[in-house]
């Protein structure tokens, strides 16, 4: 878990190296879509707020007037829910437990990252370098910069400005999709400043950031990698943020 210090893009939080063990689990194929996430709302009552941050081209600004049923974008059904807090995550893997009777929950930051490189040890699970990016996952590229100009982005085009339906590209050696890129994902954890030495994030009484794993349709590249360890407070919700869940295998 982690990356070397040659890693092209890599951050400090991504380190010590550290080896890894893990108990079976099973991970969704693909991200949470907004028509399990109308089902949840619709049979548990639940709602989650309006109110979703945006990225303007300098930093994040939050939008009263958005939310998951609209981000500032189309999608349909099919795509992944987006302006979903942590604690909206949670809730959700809570009702799903109760409906099916299998323990449901967000990863661990270990099991996310083990899930996501399918037994690879370069930056992405298909190669080193991003090279072949817009044929693997939906990250900031030519087609969001037709629609915004001043963000950065890849040269390549993977035909979304926006989120893209759940399971549109190529999946990893084990099946799941879309580990890097078209939203953030968040997973249990507390943020550290270093990889603990079992993997998993401490969990403080003041658990100050949450981390968010795999980049995402507005982020370029290097913050797609395996590796790369985003956090937000776990009250954001943010226009290119969703999640996936773990089910326990006894």
């Amino acid at each position: 878990m982690g990356s070397p210090g040659s890693e092209p893009g890599r951050h400090d939080d991504e380190s010590p190296l550290t080896r890894i063990s893990l108990q079976s689990f099973a991970i969704g194929q693909t991200e949470v879509t907004r028509a399990e996430w109308l089902e949840f709302e619709r049979e548990s009552g639940y709602r989650a707020s309006s109110g979703c941050l945006v990225w303007d081209g300098d930093g994040y600004v939050k939008a009263a007037h958005l939310g998951w049923r609209y981000p500032g974008f189309e999608q349909s059904d099919q795509h992944p829910v987006t302006c979903v807090s942590w604690l909206d995550a949670r809730a959700y893997a809570d009702w799903l437990s109760k409906k099916t009777g299998h323990k449901y929950r967000l990863p661990l930051e270990k099991e996310w990252e083990y899930a996501a490189r399918a037994g690879s040890q370069s930056p992405f699970h298909w190669a080193v370098a991003a090279a072949g990016m817009c044929s693997y996952a939906n990250v900031a590229d030519a087609a969001l910069l037709q629609k915004q100009p001043r963000w950065s982005a890849e040269k390549c085009k993977d035909g979304y400005p926006y989120t893209a339906p759940a399971g549109s590209f190529i999946p990893n050696a084990w099946g799941l999709f879309d580990m890097h890129g078209n939203v953030m994902e968040w997973v249990q954890d507390c943020w550290g400043p270093q990889i603990s030495a079992d993997g998993s994030g401490t969990t403080p009484l003041n658990c100050r950031s949450r981390v968010t794993r795999g980049g995402g349709w507005d982020l370029i590249a290097p913050y797609s990698r395996s590796a790369y360890r985003g956090k937000a407070p776990e009250a954001n919700r943010g226009t290119g943020t969703g999640f996936r869940l773990v089910r326990e295998v006894p």
